[in-house]
Protein backbone atom coordinates (compact mmCIF):
# COMPACT_ATOMS: atom_id res chain seq x y z
CA UNK A 1 0.00 0.00 0.00
CA UNK A 2 1.35 3.43 -0.81
CA UNK A 3 0.35 6.73 0.70
CA UNK A 4 0.68 10.25 -0.55
CA UNK A 5 3.79 11.79 1.06
CA UNK A 6 1.86 14.95 1.83
CA UNK A 7 -0.78 12.96 3.74
CA UNK A 8 1.10 12.80 7.05
CA UNK A 9 -2.13 12.30 8.99
CA UNK A 10 -2.92 9.13 7.05
CA UNK A 11 0.62 7.84 7.46
CA UNK A 12 0.51 8.47 11.19
CA UNK A 13 -2.86 6.69 11.43
CA UNK A 14 -1.46 3.67 9.55
CA UNK A 15 1.56 3.57 11.87
CA UNK A 16 -0.59 3.80 15.00
CA UNK A 17 -2.86 1.03 13.71
CA UNK A 18 0.13 -1.20 12.90
CA UNK A 19 1.64 -0.64 16.34
CA UNK A 20 -1.68 -1.44 17.98
CA UNK A 21 -1.96 -4.74 16.06
CA UNK A 22 1.63 -5.59 16.97
CA UNK A 23 0.97 -5.05 20.69
CA UNK A 24 -2.28 -7.06 20.61
CA UNK A 25 -0.63 -9.93 18.73
CA UNK A 26 2.40 -9.93 21.03
CA UNK A 27 0.13 -10.11 24.08
CA UNK A 28 -1.86 -12.99 22.54
CA UNK A 29 1.34 -14.86 21.64
CA UNK A 30 2.65 -14.39 25.17
CA UNK A 31 -0.57 -15.72 26.74
CA UNK A 32 -0.77 -18.77 24.46
CA UNK A 33 2.93 -19.65 24.68
CA UNK A 34 2.93 -19.29 28.47
CA UNK A 35 -0.10 -21.60 28.70
CA UNK A 36 1.40 -24.15 26.27
CA UNK A 37 4.61 -24.37 28.27
CA UNK A 38 2.76 -24.54 31.59
CA UNK A 39 0.55 -27.36 30.26
CA UNK A 40 3.59 -29.25 28.94
CA UNK A 41 5.47 -29.07 32.23
CA UNK A 42 8.46 -31.40 32.28
CA UNK A 43 6.59 -34.19 30.50
CA UNK A 44 7.65 -33.30 26.95
CA UNK A 45 11.08 -33.38 25.32
CA UNK A 46 12.92 -30.13 24.72
CA UNK A 47 12.41 -28.21 21.50
CA UNK A 48 15.34 -26.83 19.50
CA UNK A 49 13.70 -23.50 18.64
CA UNK A 50 10.57 -21.44 19.21
CA UNK A 51 9.77 -18.68 16.72
CA UNK A 52 6.99 -16.13 16.99
CA UNK A 53 5.47 -13.83 14.41
CA UNK A 54 2.83 -11.15 14.73
CA UNK A 55 -0.04 -11.35 12.28
CA UNK A 56 -0.22 -9.54 8.97
CA UNK A 57 -2.83 -9.18 6.23
CA UNK A 58 -5.09 -12.22 6.61
CA UNK A 59 -2.57 -14.25 8.64
CA UNK A 60 -3.00 -14.64 12.40
CA UNK A 61 -0.17 -14.32 14.89
CA UNK A 62 1.89 -17.51 14.96
CA UNK A 63 4.05 -19.61 17.27
CA UNK A 64 6.36 -22.09 15.51
CA UNK A 65 7.66 -24.91 17.68
CA UNK A 66 10.68 -26.64 16.10
CA UNK A 67 11.69 -30.13 17.16
CA UNK A 68 15.15 -31.63 16.70
CA UNK A 69 13.80 -34.93 15.41
CA UNK A 70 10.51 -36.60 14.42
CA UNK A 71 10.03 -38.30 17.80
CA UNK A 72 10.09 -34.95 19.60
CA UNK A 73 7.67 -33.54 16.99
CA UNK A 74 5.35 -36.52 17.52
CA UNK A 75 5.33 -36.02 21.30
CA UNK A 76 4.46 -32.33 20.98
CA UNK A 77 1.87 -33.04 18.26
CA UNK A 78 0.15 -35.54 20.56
CA UNK A 79 0.16 -32.96 23.35
CA UNK A 80 -1.33 -30.33 21.02
CA UNK A 81 -3.86 -32.76 19.57
CA UNK A 82 -2.66 -32.33 15.99
CA UNK A 83 -1.83 -34.80 13.24
CA UNK A 84 1.58 -34.54 11.64
CA UNK A 85 1.97 -34.83 7.90
CA UNK A 86 5.19 -36.04 6.33
CA UNK A 87 6.70 -34.56 3.20
CA UNK A 88 9.86 -35.81 1.52
CA UNK A 89 11.69 -33.20 -0.52
CA UNK A 90 14.66 -33.98 -2.80
CA UNK A 91 17.42 -31.39 -2.44
CA UNK A 92 20.10 -31.04 -5.11
CA UNK A 93 22.35 -28.91 -2.89
CA UNK A 94 23.00 -31.81 -0.51
CA UNK A 95 22.58 -34.48 -3.21
CA UNK A 96 19.94 -36.08 -1.04
CA UNK A 97 16.80 -34.73 0.53
CA UNK A 98 14.92 -33.72 3.62
CA UNK A 99 11.99 -35.18 5.48
CA UNK A 100 9.61 -32.66 7.00
CA UNK A 101 6.95 -33.32 9.62
CA UNK A 102 4.43 -30.58 10.33
CA UNK A 103 1.11 -29.97 12.00
CA UNK A 104 -0.81 -26.97 13.28
CA UNK A 105 -3.71 -25.88 15.42
CA UNK A 106 -5.24 -22.62 16.60
CA UNK A 107 -5.33 -21.49 20.22
CA UNK A 108 -7.16 -18.29 21.18
CA UNK A 109 -6.57 -16.68 17.79
CA UNK A 110 -2.91 -17.73 17.58
CA UNK A 111 -1.71 -20.29 15.03
CA UNK A 112 0.49 -22.92 16.73
CA UNK A 113 2.71 -25.03 14.47
CA UNK A 114 4.93 -28.00 15.35
CA UNK A 115 7.50 -29.32 12.93
CA UNK A 116 10.82 -31.03 12.38
CA UNK A 117 13.16 -31.48 9.45
CA UNK A 118 15.81 -34.15 8.95
CA UNK A 119 18.38 -33.85 6.15
CA UNK A 120 19.74 -36.92 4.37
CA UNK A 121 23.09 -36.37 2.67
CA UNK A 122 23.99 -38.27 -0.47
CA UNK A 123 21.96 -40.58 -2.69
CA UNK A 124 22.50 -43.71 -0.56
CA UNK A 125 21.31 -42.09 2.68
CA UNK A 126 18.34 -40.48 0.89
CA UNK A 127 17.32 -43.76 -0.81
CA UNK A 128 17.50 -45.60 2.51
CA UNK A 129 15.32 -42.96 4.16
CA UNK A 130 12.72 -43.24 1.41
CA UNK A 131 12.69 -47.04 1.71
CA UNK A 132 11.93 -47.05 5.43
CA UNK A 133 8.39 -45.94 6.15
CA UNK A 134 7.20 -47.10 9.57
CA UNK A 135 3.66 -48.46 9.58
CA UNK A 136 2.49 -45.82 12.04
CA UNK A 137 3.35 -43.07 9.57
CA UNK A 138 1.24 -44.35 6.70
CA UNK A 139 -1.76 -42.23 7.68
CA UNK A 140 0.23 -39.02 7.95
CA UNK A 141 2.28 -39.18 4.77
CA UNK A 142 1.70 -36.21 2.48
Amino acid sequence: MSTNPSDSGRTAALAIDALGRMHRDAAAISRVLTQLLADAGDDLPDLTRIQTQVGYSDYPPCIRLRAGDPDVARAWAAHLGVTLTRKDVPTAVIDGGSRHYAGSTERDGVQVEIGSCTNYYGPAEWSAALAETPADEAEVTA
